[in-house]
């Protein structure tokens, strides 16, 4: 890939050069989120490297970790909520933010700080988030979805039509365009499985109804760019785990173990992610995504 750096394009053509560039780096990046766990590390790859949260993984031994402790001031609703107090009570300006989540009012705040946000702007990640457009760019790419389909549904009823027309059996997995893993995908085998969540699928223009599978859960990570886009090895999830999750059903972690699949399975999961990735980029979208 080639970086602008001054006058003149920095060429990086392995990952050794990715880590000299970066260690050579004159401008702050402050992590804002909760806890820095999802970049982990990422100190001993970028100088200047600050993260800012409202919880301690370190227990105050990390030099770049800056936290900054709940004033109860209000009630977070979201992780919004959170990174915008983190962002107003920390020190981030003149630099680079990167969030696990923000929103149009943490882009205006960044703009008040001086701070680009190096993500793809909040528009185009919740027009890629929806599971329905996902659904949608990964047919036109060839990467097919567990079969499905895509409606609005107002009743039990309907939902029995649909599965019949569509030949998916008789025990289906429906899921709203947006929602945390676990919260917004219901497993219904029976009427009465239905009716605990109709109020929430009934709320929806659209959801996606999909065959129920016995399957292992997957994760995949990857980087679209302008030069291809480049995939992480594929990981089994951790799911609904007591110990590590608030509800049942929540992802809690992934996990690189080697025999769960074959070379084969491997490869073309690989070559699956890397289409899915030129088509997010053609639509617009730079940077990270994960494919389950």
């Amino acid at each position: 890939m080639t970086i602008s750096s001054g006058t003149a394009p920095t060429q990086l053509r392995l990952l050794a050069d990715i880590k000299q560039y970066f260690a050579q780096n004159e401008t702050p990046y402050f992590f804002v989120s909760t806890s820095n766990f999802n970049v982990m590390g990422m100190h001993e790859w970028v100088r200047g490297w600050q993260n800012i949260n409202l919880l301690d993984c370190f227990d105050g031994g990390h030099p770049q970790v800056l936290v900054i402790p709940d004033d109860h001031s209000q009630v977070f609703a979201s992780i919004e909520d959170i990174n915008a107090y983190l962002l107003g009570r920390g020190d981030a300006t003149n630099g680079k933010a990167v969030f696990l989540f923000f929103d149009p009012a943490i882009e205006a705040l960044c703009k008040t700080l001086n701070l680009e946000v190096v993500l793809p702007s909040h528009a185009k990640v919740r027009e890629i988030d929806s599971k329905i457009v996902t659904t949608e760019i990964g047919n036109q790419a060839g990467v097919a979805s567990v079969p499905n389909v895509m409606a609005r549904v107002g009743s039990y009823a309907d939902l029995l039509a649909l599965a019949n027309k569509s030949g998916l059996g008789s025990r289906w997995v429906v899921q709203t365009a947006y929602g945390d893993s676990g919260k917004t995908t219901f497993f219904i085998a029976s009427e009465a499985d239905y009716q605990k969540v109709a109020t929430q699928i009934e709320a929806e223009e659209m959801v996606k109804v999909m065959r129920w599978i016995n399957c292992t859960g997957t994760a995949i990570e990857a980087s679209a760019t302008r030069w291809g886009t480049f995939v992480g090895p594929l990981l089994t999830e951790l799911i609904g785990i007591p110990a590590l999750t608030p509800y049942a059903g929540g992802w809690c972690g992934n996990e690189l173990y080697d025999a769960a699949f074959s070379p084969d399975i491997r490869a073309l999961v690989q070559r699956k992610t890397e289409a899915m990735g030129d088509a997010l980029y053609q639509r617009g979208y730079r940077g990270y995504f994960e494919l389950e």
